[in-house]
């Protein structure tokens, strides 16, 4: 049997091991979006960015940080829509999605310092549904959705509606 000492320092290293994990698979993910704003209909970038959103969500799981994946549940959803060609790829995907990893990234740095949560329960849910919604709306009504899920998660970016 291990000691409580033994135990905390098992879930530091496991949580400092995922966060390492995390970090890397964020900056992948930046990665890919770039190469993607240049070539979006590239298949294995596209199955390479949903791989490590894939991957994130289940490291959120297996170090018992369930709670956070709802959001990254709804960038794969959006993801899985553009690799079915339901959703065509373009720059306003990438910003939606590299704003949500953003925002999970923030959510987990937050859990780990044990700090309040950068997002309510209702404003996270609302967030995530807004984004889910980009992959079922019609053509042109999702500018719009993709504005208003990019204004939810930064203020401070003004989108001009298209003219």
């Amino acid at each position: 049997m291990t000691s409580p000492r033994q135990d905390d320092e098992f879930s530091r290293d496991l949580m400092e091991d995922f966060f390492l994990d995390f970090r890397e698979a964020h900056l992948a993910c930046e990665n890919i979006l770039i190469d993607l704003e240049h070539a979006p209909d590239n298949p294995d970038l596209l199955n390479s960015l949903f791989r490590s959103v894939h991957t994130i969500k289940g490291n959120l799981v297996y170090v018992g940080l369930k709670d956070l994946t709802p959001l990254i549940q709804s960038v794969e959803d959006v993801l899985d829509a553009v690799r079915k060609h339901n959703l065509i790829y373009d720059a306003s995907l990438s910003d939606v999605i590299m704003l949500a990893m953003d925002k999970t990234k923030l959510m987990v740095e937050a859990r780990m310092a044990e700090q309040p949560m950068p997002l309510s329960d209702e404003a996270l849910n609302r967030l995530c549904q807004q984004i889910s919604l980009i992959a079922e709306v019609k053509l042109a009504e999702r500018a719009q959705v993709v504005r208003d899920v990019l204004s939810q998660m930064d203020p401070s970016i003004v989108i001009a509606p298209p003219s």
